[in-house]
This record gives structure tokens, sequence and C-alpha cells, in this order.
């Protein structure tokens, strides 16, 4: 491209003249400067180690975060370990409460024992000294130490203890003494049948059957806490932080 000269020369060769091309000039030197490829490599290590920070500090999508009402929740190993200890705190089966045990171990022996005595008596004068209170009262007690044991969950199956958690668990969610129909109670209730059989699958590897059911479990739970959120927030935020389970669990895919 050519300009016209404004000088006032009527020369030919005036009339026309090359145009001034400007130079730039960089302080930086050129090897300073980062290439768009290190930029891009330093993006991507950068997302990868956020994207690992995340999953390091995601909860395990079957058992969780260990929490109050879980470490609560009686296991079949721990239980039947405990059995043999005197002084290990023995939990009822059949839904025996305190004032079962009161009723049945201190009440009844004392109760049976002073009947024993009341029959073995002729007016005021005993018929025989074999049966005094002492006496039918240790009987009545030993007795009623074999009735605890028969009763007590370290003579149970895992099906038993696994009630006895649900119950807990009833209590513990439950709006009232009979709501076992909530979502938070039916959340709760599947967790806890899904850490029952977590427990089971640890023990025993070649399981599959109880595998495919354990997701399907742990899917359905989901699905339940994702139905809670939409009814109400509260709700939805105290049971996923009494069960010890993160959001982005919920939120996310579940894989196991």
């Amino acid at each position: 491209m050519f300009t016209r000269c404004t000088c006032h020369f009527s020369s030919q060769a005036c009339l026309l003249v090359p145009p001034i091309l400007e130079r730039t000039f960089h302080t930086t030197s050129p090897v300073l400067k980062r290439r768009p490829q290190e930029i891009k490599k330093k993006n991507i290590a950068k997302k990868l180690s956020i994207l690992e920070a995340e999953k390091a500090s995601m909860p395990d999508p079957v058992v969780g975060i260990p929490t109050e009402f879980t470490k609560s929740l009686l296991r079949p190993l721990e239980i039947y370990k405990a059995a043999t200890d005197p002084n290990a705190t023995r939990y009822m089966n059949f839904f025996l409460d305190k004032k079962d045990e009161e009723l049945l171990f201190e009440t009844t022996p004392k109760k049976v024992a002073a009947e024993i005595e009341k029959s073995h008596k002729v007016g005021d004068e005993k018929v025989d000294d074999k049966f005094n209170n002492s006496t039918a009262l240790v009987e009545e007690e030993k007795k009623a130490e074999i009735f605890k044991s028969l009763v007590s969950l370290h003579n149970s199956n895992a099906k038993s203890i696994m009630m006895y958690n649900v119950k807990k668990t009833v209590e513990e969610f439950g709006r009232n003494e009979n709501d076992t129909g909530s979502a938070e109670v039916q959340a709760a209730v599947l967790t806890v049948r899904i850490l029952n059989l977590h427990e089971h699958i640890k023990n025993n590897h070649k399981d599959k059957h109880n595998y495919r059911g354990l997701r399907k479990l742990v899917h359905k739970r989901q699905k339940i806490l994702k139905y809670l959120k939409r009814e109400s927030l509260e709700r939805y935020y105290t049971t996923i932080k009494k069960l010890g389970l993160d959001e982005r669990v919920i939120e996310g895919e579940i894989v196991i």
C-alpha cells in the first residue's frame, strides 16, 4: 500500500511513498513469558488436586461418618463377645424395658419366695426349716438369673439384635412412639439395615447376593432423603446430620 505524499514538490517520485511501519518494543524477555500450554497444564493439575481433596473429604456413601446415633447401635459380634464378661451391659430381648426387668428379676422372686414360706407354715410354726424365707429367696434369685440369661440379647440371633436397633431408631427419629412411616424414620431404619448388612458382608466377602441387596438399600435411602429435602429442609439436614451422611453423597451419583 502506498500513500500520497503531502510535500509541496510536484515530482512524480514524491506522489506515492511507502507507509512507515511502527515497531513495538517489549521490556519482558520472551523466555519469561508464560506459554498457553503451561497455563493449561497448571490449570488441569489444580483441578485434579481439588477433585482429589473433595474425594478424600467425602464420606463413605454406605456407612457415612460415625455419629452418636450410629455408635449407639448394637453390633452382633460385640454382643456375643461381651457374653462372657460379667461386668458388660446386658441388653434384653423381646422389647423388655426397665420396668419389665424390675418386675421379672427383682419383684417376682421376692413375692414367690414369700408365698413358698407361707405354704410351708402351719399356724405360727414352721413344718420344715429348709423352706425358710432366705433359702427360698436364694433359689428364686437363681431361677431369675437363668431366665434373665435366656431372654438376653447375647443368646439371640442377628435378626433380634437388628429388631432391637430398629425399635431404638423409631424412638429416636419418630415424632411419637407410633410413628413408623415418616421419611426420617424410614431413612434411619434403612440405615440400620445397611449397617447390619455391611457388617455381614465384611465378614463374608463371597456373599454376592447380599452385596446386590446392599446397593438397593443405599439407593432406596437416597431416594427417601431426596423426598425429605423437598418436603422440609430443616428435617432433612437434621436427619442427615444424625445419620452421618453428606449432602454430596445424597445428591450425587453413588458408586459402591
